[in-house]
């Protein structure tokens, strides 16, 4: 049986300061936190679609899809998009493959799924076609 828990907290908070301005501070774990959380844009259901992806990413290649040397470096890799090929961690993986994790870790948010159902449409047919 396979478990899959994560104890991240994966949103934004609102923060008080010395000033009495108000700032958002990231909560969660950085590699898995979407380009709009990165943005510190207002959480919406489709952070966490991008956030399983990366999860699904990690668990049929041994790595995550985004590396870098810092936090601020994963940061910025992950809002402009700069990640690894799924293809240079599995040479032989269908292109159909590739083409998912295109769509699921592009920083545009418009060419991600947008439901969970839309996503397990997409799930679906990888298995359909391999």
């Amino acid at each position: 049986m396979l478990k899959l828990l994560d104890f991240g907290l994966a949103r934004i908070e609102r923060e008080a300061t010395m000033s009495g301005v108000s700032t958002h501070a990231i909560v969660g774990t950085p590699a898995y936190l979407s380009p709009e959380a990165h943005n510190r844009e207002r959480a919406n259901p489709t952070f966490d679609l991008w956030s399983l992806s990366v999860t699904f990413y990690e668990v049929l290649t041994g790595r995550r899809p985004f590396e870098a040397a810092s936090q601020d470096e994963l940061s910025a890799a992950i809002r402009a998009g700069r990640w690894t090929p799924v293809e240079k961690h599995l040479p032989a993986c269908p292109a159909s493959l590739a083409s998912f994790f295109s769509s699921a870790l592009a920083s545009d948010s418009g060419l991600r799924p947008k439901s969970t159902q839309q996503l397990a449409r997409r799930l679906s047919a990888l298995t359909a076609s391999s």
